[in-house]
Parts: C-alpha cells; sequence; structure tokens
C-alpha cells in the first residue's frame, strides 16, 4: 500500500479482516499524515458513495463493498485465498469479479496447494468465471510454490480456463 501511494496519485482501498484494517489504518496513517483516510468508523456514519472524492484511503472489511455501486480498475489479492476455505474464496471471487471494471486487472498470488481449513485449496482450482485474459502467469519472483496471475477483466470469453488448466 504505502509503495503505490508513494508513486501513484490514486484512491486507494484496503480490503481486510478487521484486525488487518486496525493495523493498516495506523502504519498507513502514520506515512501519510495528510491523507485522509475513510475507515469502518466513517462507513458506520456516511455513505461510502457519497464520500470518495473526500478520501484518499479507504481501509474496509470486504463485506462493506457488496451492496456498493463501485467499480474498481485493479485488484490485488496476496497470500490469503490460500487461507480461506472453498466457501469463502468463492465469496471474494464473486465480490473481485462484480467489482473489476471492464479492462480492470486482477493480480493474484497465491500457493498452488495447501490445506486449509481440512481442505485442500489448490490455485488451479480458484472460481474464475470466463470473463478473464492471462496478462502473465508464472511462478513468483523467490517464492517457490507460489503463482503470480495477472489477468484483465473482458466482456468476451477470455483464456483464464485454458491458463488455470497448465
Amino acid at each position: 500500500s504505502r509503495i503505490i501511494l508513494n508513486n501513484k496519485n490514486v484512491k486507494y482501498f484496503l480490503v481486510d479482516l478487521p484486525e488487518s484494517n486496525l493495523m493498516c489504518n495506523y502504519y498507513l496513517q502514520s506515512h501519510f499524515p495528510k491523507k485522509k483516510i475513510f475507515n469502518y468508523s466513517d462507513y458506520k456514519k456516511y455513505k461510502l458513495e457519497d464520500n470518495i472524492e473526500n478520501f484518499d484511503i479507504f481501509i474496509l472489511p470486504s463485506r462493506t463493498l457488496i451492496n456498493q455501486d463501485i467499480k474498481f480498475d485493479f485488484i490485488i489479492n496476496t497470500s490469503s485465498f490460500m487461507e480461506m476455505n472453498k466457501n469463502i474464496i468463492r465469496k471474494y471471487f464473486d465480490i473481485i469479479q462484480s467489482k473489476t471494471k471492464q479492462s480492470g486487472y486482477f493480480l493474484n498470488i497465491n500457493r498452488y496447494m495447501k490445506n486449509s481449513s481440512n481442505e485442500e485449496i489448490k490455485f488451479s482450482e480458484y472460481p474464475y468465471d470466463n470473463l478473464w485474459n492471462v496478462e502473465i502467469s508464472e511462478q513468483a519472483y523467490l517464492q517457490p510454490g507460489t503463482h503470480l496471475l495477472l489477468t484483465k477483466r473482458s466482456s468476451e470469453e477470455g483464456n483464464i480456463k485454458n491458463e488455470l488448466l497448465k
């Protein structure tokens, strides 16, 4: 987050567990004292959609985005799908796929396989719909057992299913 915010003038949404959000809020506020942060306490008081222009950073739990009329240019998930069960992964993918703009990107960096919550979680089985085209697909840098997959949202059937079969 800090690196992106230091190098790009963007509205930055950080979506994570409440405990992580608390730490991120503190960290980002200490690095960017002039940036306005919208967090869960703001969400409980104000409409998110009405405040996007008034804030720079948004730190929220995932459930807060479900009913929002908002689309993202770029979504990143690193090392968290592998810690979830398949049902939770499906819910996150529903959010990602409904909230990514046409021609928006999704960067997914997770382990090829991990046994989480008594389930075998496989990268190749993540529930991508057919509207993704693969831009980059390779082992993550200096992370054996971890894959980096950058995809782009399309209006037509993409090549994601073929890539996941590989």
